[in-house]
């Protein structure tokens, strides 16, 4: 998926580009960056918010697996979390389910494998 190298690589535009224009992205309320994300201009808000939180570095490949009935892609992610304001790091595992419309995505829902940890650990504040 390229929005996801583009993603990681900071080229927030470019990744929001692959968005379709009623795009929603459903995150944990728990995190600074969760909630309802609608749009481009709401994926553009959401990665600025992430980025200007932490530091999201990929550490494996990540492993997709297509549904065929309806479209949906799963993907496995496992990443480094790197806080910006403390600077404490932590290994995260994660699902992200995506949804298409039009060959674009439309959806997408965000599930971390700890947010409570997330947020202790890297003294991040609950939203």
């Amino acid at each position: 998926m390229n929005f996801l190298t583009d993603f990681l690589s900071g080229d927030l535009e470019v990744a929001a580009k692959n968005m379709h224009p009623d795009f929603v992205a459903s995150i944990p309320e728990s995190l600074p960056w969760g909630g309802e994300w609608h749009g481009r201009a709401g994926c553009v808000g959401l990665l600025t918010k992430i980025n200007e939180l932490v530091a999201v570095e990929g550490t494996a490949e990540p492993r997709f697996l297509h549904v065929p009935a309806d479209g949906t892609v799963i993907a496995l992610l496992h990443a480094n979390y790197t806080s910006r304001a403390t600077g404490k790091s932590l290994p995260i595992r994660l699902l992200e389910v995506y949804d298409f419309t039009d060959g674009l995505i439309s959806g997408v829902s965000v599930f971390f494998q700890d947010t409570h940890r997330m947020i202790d650990e890297l003294g991040l504040t609950r939203s």
